[in-house]
Order: C-alpha cells, then structure tokens, then sequence
C-alpha cells in the first residue's frame, strides 16, 4: 500500500509494488517499456539498516503495465527486515534510475491500517504518569474514580456492584420454584426479598423474587414459578 510517496509493507510477506515512470537516460521524456529484471543493471532493495544492496533480479518479476510504469514483486525474504528501506532500479544506458522508499511494518500495524476487520495492538504502560499494572487475563487493572466526573455517583456504583452474587444452579433435579446452588452463604433466608436474574441458559433474563434461601443445603424457593426449571450450572446473579 502507499502511503504519502512510501509503500508500506507487511513483513515476512509477500506484495507487489508500483513504480516508474521509467523514461529514457537521454531524453528524460520517453518511456522505456522494455525492462525487464534480468536485463538492467540493477534493481533490488537497501534493507533498514543495510550498506549493501540486496539484489533481487533472480526473485522479482518486472512487468511493464503502461507508459513506463512497471510493477514489481517481493517474496517474503525481501519484506524481513522491519523500517526504512529503498527499492531501486537501474539500467544507465537505458533510463533514468528509479528509487521506491519501502517501510516493513509489523503485521498487526500493516493490518490495523489496511484491513476494515483488524485493530491496533496496544500495551499500555503508563496512564496520566502512573505505572500500569497487570489484572486479571493480563488485562490493565483500572480503578475509576468518577462516573461522568461525579465522585460520589462512582461511590454508589461501587457499592451497588459489590451487593450483587453470583452463583450457578447445583441441582440435576431442579423445578420451577426451588433449586440447590453453588452458593456459600450458611445463614438461613440471608436472601430472602432478593432478586434473583439469571445470565445463562434457556432461562437468560428471566427474573424471580426469592422467598426462602436454606443455608444448609444452598436452595433457594422463589415466590412464582419460572418458565422452565433451570438446568445444572445456569448461571445467575443475585441483586
């Protein structure tokens, strides 16, 4: 892809490039059209870093498309070594040298700006001058503290998030009023009055008031019956 006069290219792979306008070495007007890779003088690339040119006349296929303008191609040897490169092409007794600038980026930045799907890669260090520490999966651990830049509003979310419970049903044998859970809680009705919202299964979004929780056996009795009787490890939280 070019990008403000560079071709940017994805490394350790293949791509074909554009160049030209190739025109004769004594007019500087005519188009030459009858290049070809294993004819010029030169033509190959000046890797990032590289005081040598890494000739590709055995690798490339040179084809001229009109007017002097040729595209070329790159195997994946050629696109290896990550930045700033020059492609270059030159035959003095022909035409006037042509020289490309190439940059080899990494495959997640040549995608992010090229591929509608793909997005950048970021690892996030530091955030407003504080060190970023890893959470769970990895993930930046984030301590917010205000929702809309209002403090106390956050303060409240907090506390609402940490009244809710999660747990999953525990029972092969469950009906539509009563089930046993994976909860630990051992004080008898601690969630009687409560809702209980399940987030998984058939029964996903459905909703019930619990009306007596035993915390011997974990059952909890619900108020009305659900639609169907929750299977073993629905899901649920408790609010």
């Amino acid at each position: 892809m070019l990008l403000n006069g560079v071709f940017i290219l994805k490394k350790d792979a293949t791509a074909t490039i554009f160049i030209g306008q190739a025109v004769d070495a004594t007019d500087g007007f005519t188009p030459e059209t009858g290049l070809t890779a294993g004819g010029v003088d030169e033509i190959g690339i000046y890797k990032a870093g590289a005081t040598a040119l890494t000739d590709i006349s055995g690798t490339t296929t040179l084809t001229h498309r009109a007017g002097g303008v040729y595209t070329v191609t790159l195997t994946a040897s050629n696109t290896d070594t990550l930045g700033q490169g020059l492609f270059v092409l030159r035959d003095d007794s022909v035409c006037r040298p042509i020289a490309v600038p190439v940059m080899v980026v990494p495959t997640h930045i040549y995608e992010s700006m090229f591929v509608a799907s793909k997005y950048q890669k970021v690892d996030v260090a530091q955030w407003l001058t504080n060190a970023v520490t890893a959470g769970v999966d990895n993930r930046p651990a984030v301590d917010a503290e205000a929702l809309g830049g209002d403090v106390t509003a956050m303060t409240n979310l907090k506390r609402g998030a940490n009244a809710l419970v999660t747990g999953s049903v525990n029972d092969g044998s469950a009906s539509t009023t009563a089930f046993v859970t994976d909860l630990t809680e051992a004080t008898n009705d601690h969630y009687n009055g409560r809702v209980i919202t399940f987030t998984s299964g058939n029964l996903a979004g459905q909703t019930g008031t619990i009306s007596d929780y035993n915390g011997t056996t974990k059952q909890i009795t619900l108020e009305n019956a659900l639609t169907e009787a929750p299977a073993d490890e629905d899901e649920f939280v408790i609010s």
